[in-house]
């Protein structure tokens, strides 16, 4: 169990598989309080990072974040899975104002030709549940996965369950950005995709109620 730490875990370039562990509030103002930060330099073969899954015999081998501001953080050369995971109070729980800090569960960016897979996971009460910043020639699916928030940020902030912003690619034939069979609920935005012209989002289920949305600018 990790608890009231700054960066729980650090991986920089290497190979690492985390399975079974507990992260709890990860709260801390330095770099943001983050569960996993995931670092790899450019220009060398990429690392392979697997955090959580499940075994020949269907048993989870999953990890906990709860109360992290943010849960995990990958940065340059990495190919990642993230699998059967649960992300519980993604935020900021100290009452303090961080500018430039979004709260969210999973956050890559600055990848390049690697391979994301999100998949199976369960997040409830987040600022924002899955962000993929700019990205060159990447295959990123985020698949199957539960977001179910009653966290609702004002209109002109987070509160996003997949936020895509600003992929690009080098190459002539794109590879996919896809989002599918994933379960979206009182998310304020359930998939927002920005500057994406190769996406597939299919098959998602998107429950919002008008009741969900309260404050001055409601309609």
């Amino acid at each position: 169990t990790f608890h009231h730490i700054n960066n729980a875990v650090y991986i920089n370039n290497s190979n690492v598989d985390v399975f079974h562990n507990i992260f709890e509030d990860i709260q801390r103002y330095d770099n943001a309080g983050t569960g996993i930060a995931i670092e790899a330099t450019k220009g060398i073969p990429s690392m392979n990072v697997n955090i959580g899954d499940m075994d020949v015999w269907n048993l989870k081998k999953s990890n906990s974040f709860t109360r992290c501001r943010i849960g995990i953080h990958a940065h340059h050369n990495t190919n990642l899975t993230v699998g059967y995971n649960t992300f519980t109070d993604i935020r900021n729980t100290l009452g303090t104002f961080d500018a430039g800090i979004t709260e969210t569960a999973i956050q890559v960016n600055n990848l390049n030709q690697n391979s994301i897979r999100i998949n199976d996971n369960t997040f409830s009460n987040f600022e924002t549940g899955v962000k993929v910043g700019t990205y060159n020639n990447c295959q990123v699916q985020i698949i199957n996965n539960t977001f179910n928030s009653t966290v609702l940020a004002p209109l002109n902030e987070a509160a996003h369950g997949v936020l895509v912003n600003n992929p690009f690619t080098n190459s002539p034939q794109p590879l996919p950005l896809s989002i599918a069979d994933n379960y979206f609920h009182h998310c304020r935005n359930g998939v927002h995709l920005n500057v994406c012209d190769f996406a597939d989002v299919d098959n998602n289920i998107i429950t919002f109620y008008d009741a969900d949305i309260t404050g001055p600018n409601a309609n």
